[in-house]
């Protein structure tokens, strides 16, 4: 029988404020997109067409990741088995961290693609000190990655 470090897993809860800062990101984001759009040399027409289909690929960005975290109340990461995201209502679902999981040492920004196809992120705010689970989590995580591009 495998021993299992299962005992060491986490469980990351998200915030508010850290939900409140990807969507004011990408409200701002979608603004900026809209600058050199504005200055290109071509007629305001196709110009305002461009704007148009920029904004909305990125409402349908900002969607399809905010569809991929509503109900999630919580990340629970374990050593052996991954990511797994739990859900207000509903089965668990397993899901695997993606290029450009950030992991810095009190915000941890989470990339993500669950079993069902969704891709999402989210911006987890913590405090190593007083929280044992996020400081876990930084540790799993960094243990992760360091698997992922070896």
């Amino acid at each position: 029988m495998r021993p299992s470090s299962n005992a060491y897993s986490s469980a990351l809860e998200p915030s508010a404020r850290g939900r409140g800062i990807v969507l004011a990101s990408a409200l701002l984001l979608t603004l900026l997109g809209w600058l050199p759009i504005l200055t290109l040399p071509w007629p305001p027409g196709i110009r305002a067409a461009l704007g148009a289909g920029w904004t909305v690929f990125g409402g349908l960005e900002y969607l399809a990741g905010f569809h991929a975290v509503r109900h999630v109340a919580a990340y629970s990461l374990h050593p052996d088995d991954g990511l797994v995201l739990r859900f207000t209502c509903g089965p668990d679902v397993a899901a695997e961290l993606m290029p450009g999981t950030v992991v810095l040492g009190r915000v941890i920004w989470l990339r993500f693609r669950d079993s069902r196809g969704r891709v999402g992120a989210e911006l987890i705010p913590g405090d190593p000190r007083r929280q044992a689970d996020f400081r876990r989590a930084l540790v799993l995580l960094r243990l992760a990655s360091g698997r992922a591009y070896r």
